[in-house]
């Protein structure tokens, strides 16, 4: 395949509603098929604690905090794939092989986000999914090291009110709890560097999908509290932002495969494309034998 192009596997209804309305959807990740997305990074500080003589209960809030953190967000995606004609995600993204595969300019996606920079708050970016685990932990050491020293510096602390005989002054710990406050407050500052990594990881279990994605972030605690809009799907609700495909120097679609089961003639999808303004668009058949 070429490594230039990113592959996006939809139904029918979603490749007509992209194309000829000129736009994409990127929705909820929370919701997509994998139990684990945006929360393998609570496990892996706490691999990272254990790894780092971390004490026990220490390392158990520091998981608490981590946890929490995830469920604050959500992400919105719009997911490719660097491989354009794979039965597996044929059979799980594409109505079981009867859909399409579009086959966007990975030089497109990468200026798109530039379009929307300064003219909407929810803008988004292109990244790729890593799978190792031992890379994840690479990526984060350094946050993590950074999380550490908030700990050393007293973030999980209890105040040292002193004994019955010999207590502290009220002063003396009022100050220790005002270092306390700080370091936690330098702490949760330094979670949100996080941010950046909660949907990009996930477990070696995907890396055959070889995936990359557009991403946005959501925030809420407890509900929504941000701008986006939403759709059903089957027996769920789906949040998602909309963005239109801008028309910039070279073109969005290079490519489109028809699934195994997509029984459409070429001519036709090609007819789709070129009255919708994409020119230049190779419409070929998956070599995928499954029915």
């Amino acid at each position: 395949m070429n490594s230039d192009i990113l592959y996006h596997y939809c139904s029918n209804e979603a490749f007509h509603s992209i194309v000829s309305n000129h736009s994409i959807r990127l929705s909820s990740l929370l919701l997509s098929n994998d139990s684990m997305e945006g929360r393998l990074v609570s496990g892996l500080i706490t691999e990272l604690a254990k790894e780092n003589g971390l004490d026990q209960a220490k390392a158990q809030r520091l998981q608490e905090n981590i946890i929490q953190f995830e469920s604050m967000f959500d992400g919105l995606g719009f997911c490719f794939s660097e491989k354009g004609d794979l039965l597996s995600q044929w059979r799980g993204y594409a109505d079981d092989a009867s859909g399409v595969s579009i086959g966007f300019s990975k030089k497109y996606l990468t200026r798109l986000p530039a379009a929307y920079k300064d003219k909407r708050k929810d803008g988004f970016f292109l990244d790729q999914v890593t799978y190792d685990r031992e890379t994840q932990k690479k990526l984060i050491t350094p946050i993590f090291k950074e999380m550490i020293e908030r700990i050393n510096r007293g973030a999980f602390n209890i105040p040292n009110h002193g004994t019955i005989i010999f207590p502290r002054s009220a002063e003396d710990i009022a100050q220790e709890e005002g270092q306390i406050a700080l370091a936690l407050a330098d702490l949760h500052l330094k979670s949100l560097d996080l941010f950046g990594v909660i949907f990009s990881f996930k477990t070696s279990a995907f890396s055959e999908e070889s995936e990359w994605r557009l991403l946005s972030h959501l925030f809420h605690i407890g509900k929504i509290d941000t701008e986006c809009e939403f759709r059903v799907v089957r027996k769920k609700i789906v949040p998602y932002r909309e963005f239109p495909l801008q028309k910039l120097e070279l073109n969005a679609i290079h490519d489109v495969f028809l699934g195994p089961k997509n029984t459409t003639p070429e001519n036709v999808v090609r007819g789709l494309l070129e009255s919708n303004g994409f020119s230049d668009v190779t419409v070929k058949r998956s070599s995928a034998s499954y029915k």
